[in-house]
């Protein structure tokens, strides 16, 4: 799944429209593999007493990730109108060898180091178990929130920032406003995170 994000850089390089899509179509699979992987690992590596401290932590990393990556590109897109191939391959270089050192790094994650693994399943009664976990009252409430919480996202990180750098009216700034627009919105993650980790024991005492 790591491997497979680089399939939503590389194709910019090359410029070609399907390519673009394609590589949109494997990096969604691939994410789809990806964060409930990252979410067993988080389970594994935590107590009852530690979840939502070591949630916090971990939502605040990815948060401060897109800060300094919206920092470099507002540093590139400074003062520029027209972004021109040279800028934007300097941008891509460098999201490839930040994703390059993030297949580094998970690949050389330790194994799981608690008591608490969870229990196997065949992949049968995984998904009988996840019906039956759907189905329920409180996934069902919840389905509200991770509903809104994806177009939140899909319209923050796809639609927000690009109609911002077309916007015309904002003239000669509105492409270094793109990447203002994802400091901003990337200070507000970090201080969701930050309040999770402060208010964790209040959190893991009020359970609903």
């Amino acid at each position: 799944s790591a491997f497979a994000y680089l399939s939503a850089t590389v194709p910019y390089l090359v410029e070609n429209g399907w390519m673009i899509f394609g590589g949109a179509i494997i990096n969604g699979i691939a994410a789809g593999f990806m964060y409930p992987a990252q979410g067993q690992y988080l389970i594994e590596n935590s107590s009852p007493q530690t979840a939502a401290r070591n949630v916090g932590i971990f939502w605040t990393m990815f948060r401060a990730s897109t800060l300094w990556g919206n920092l470099f590109v507002y540093y590139i897109f400074y003062g520029k109108q027209y972004i021109d191939q040279y800028t934007r391959r300097t941008v891509l270089y460098f999201f490839m060898g930040i994703n390059i050192l993030a297949i580094v790094s998970l690949i050389i994650l330790p194994k799981s180091s608690s008591d608490c693994k969870t229990e196997g399943y065949s992949s049968s009664k995984t998904a009988k178990k996840c019906w039956a976990i759907l189905k329920s009252r409180k996934m069902l409430w919840l389905m509200f929130s991770f509903s809104y919480a994806g177009l939140q996202q899909a319209f923050g990180d796809g639609v927000y920032s690009i109609t911002i750098g077309y916007t015309m009216a904002l003239g000669n700034s509105a492409k270094e406003l793109v990447a203002v627009s994802g400091i901003i919105m990337s200070i507000g993650g970090l201080i969701g995170g930050v309040c999770i980790i402060v208010f964790a024991t209040r959190i893991r005492r009020n359970r609903y």
